[in-house]
């Protein structure tokens, strides 16, 4: 149906003109008495609105004869009068996931005397005991659909489902209860909830205990030696440093000493990485990064946030989805530093395994299709067996256009969340030194010049630019 739109006009209308408001859900009218015959008007008005597919209800009838009887009586004028209105649609509620406690707190113990960070206690309470409760599962509310004037459906749209799953020692009751199935640490991972059992080293990791490759979180009361290697599908703990050590972990890693890296060794950790300092580390993490003291020569990219707010980030390459914050960048001597806010280093591979993933379904999809189709006219004279056939091939054209279809929904997620992770900020609490690159959105800003702090790399028209309070 065309749509119309109710202009203002001056207060002379030889008959009463109806119009429909853009968005479909309103009908509107201008009536003026002076000019318009009252009962040739409602005969007028009924028959423009037949024309457009409109029909009013009694009450809106009724109430449409009120409006034009007071603007008669008392001489006025209906401008733009809204005669029906339709229903929007009522957005439903989405599924959430209710925490029973506070398991996943990124930060740390802050003294609130001095504000250290002390990394050695974390605020959440990732130990948990057999039988506890972990979360509830709420499930998503469905939305009302809305109607327009004309009568169609406006669509509420379909709510989205909590993103959860039990996973390793977990289970699931119909009332969607998640419960610890023993002792252990939790851990959220990819929309998978786990408990992880927990293995302690007492001493160093080296050549005493060997490499460790443990299905659960890993404590090292010690050190890890150089050349070690340590894979864990948990949460990795180190009360001492790590030197030239790889570490793979699906979890955090969490070290209470420093850090130090080596040419050839990259770690890999699905969750958020803190030490006291790191120095020559390369460094992939799903999620944020925070050092103490300092980051030297390091080569850091995360999915979170990158916070050295205490301390600096001396050389290297940093870039963080969430934005980065720090107390001095670069160094006096002009270190080259190159600091990245709100690129997404894991969303491109992601989308283009997903994409290698697709290929061969929509490669067996148009091979079978090309075997469907010139049969259809041919289903009703085939044999019982011949159409048995048929129907199998017609029921997997389906089955592998649905799993098309949720690798699409799954990329698209992929992007959303990226999206709503990204922080397109950086901010320097005390000097940015010359030879600070600040990269943001595809545009850079190489400093000549050392500037003091606090000041913010935002980007804006024209490129990034440096806010400093108090400067124009």
């Amino acid at each position: 149906m065309e749509q119309e739109q109710t202009k203002a006009m001056p207060q002379k209308w030889p008959v009463p003109e109806i119009g429909v408001r853009n968005d479909r859900m309103a009908v509107t009218l201008n009536y003026n008495p002076e000019t318009s015959d009252f009962a040739a008007s409602l005969r007028f008005i009924e028959d423009a609105l037949e024309d457009k597919g409109i029909s009013l209800t009694q009450a809106e009838w009724t109430a449409l004869k009120t409006a034009l009887e007071t603007a008669r009586n008392e001489g006025g004028v209906l401008n733009a009068h809204v005669i029906k209105q339709g229903v929007p649609p009522e957005t439903g509620r989405d599924g959430a996931i209710e925490w029973a406690g506070d398991f996943f707190n990124d930060g740390f113990v802050v003294d609130e005397t001095t504000g250290a960070i002390d990394y050695r206690q974390r605020a959440a309470r990732t130990t948990v005991e057999n039988g506890q409760l972990l979360a509830r599962i709420l499930p998503p509310i469905p939305g009302t659909d809305g109607v327009d004037v004309f009568g169609n459906t406006i669509p509420a749209g379909e709510p989205r489902p909590a993103l959860i799953r039990p996973a390793t020692n977990v289970s699931l009751d119909e009332a969607g209860a998640l419960h610890a199935t023993r002792d252990g640490r939790i851990r959220f991972y990819d929309d998978e909830l786990h408990v992880d059992d927990v293995y302690t080293v007492e001493g160093n990791v080296g050549l005493e205990s060997g490499h460790i490759d443990h299905s659960g979180a890993l404590v090292v009361h010690g050190s890890v030696e150089a050349e070690s290697r340590i894979q864990a599908r948990g949460d990795v703990e180190v009360h001492g440093h790590v030197e030239s050590a790889e570490i793979i972990t699906k979890g955090d890693l969490i070290i209470q000493g420093g850090l130090i890296g080596a040419p050839d060794i990259k770690l890999e950790v699905g969750g958020d990485v803190y030490a006291r300092f790191m120095l020559n580390v390369t460094l992939e993490a799903g999620g944020c990064v925070g050092v103490q003291r300092e980051m030297d020569r390091c080569t850091v990219r995360c999915r979170g946030a990158v916070d050295a707010s205490r301390g600096r980030i001396i050389g290297g390459d940093v870039s963080a989805l969430g934005g980065i914050v720090a107390g001095y960048v670069g160094s006096e001597a002009t270190v080259r530093t190159r600091l990245t806010a709100g690129h997404d280093f894991a969303l491109e591979d992601a989308l283009r395994q997903k994409e290698q993933e697709m290929l061969p379904l929509e490669q067996t999809l148009a091979k079978i299709q090309a075997t469907v189709e010139p049969l259809r006219p041919k289903v009703e004279s085939m044999n019982p067996e011949a159409r048995k056939a048929f129907a199998a091939l017609v029921a997997q054209i389906c089955e592998i256009k649905e799993r098309i279809s949720a690798i699409r929904r799954a990329m698209r997620d992929q992007e959303e969340d990226s999206a709503a992770r990204a922080r397109r900020r950086i901010r320097v609490n005390r000097i940015a030194y010359s030879g600070t690159t600040f990269s943001l959105g595809g545009e850079q800003l190489t400093l000549n010049d050392e500037v003091k702090g606090p000041l913010q790399a935002g980007l804006a028209e024209g490129g990034v630019t440096l806010v400093v309070p108090g400067r124009s």
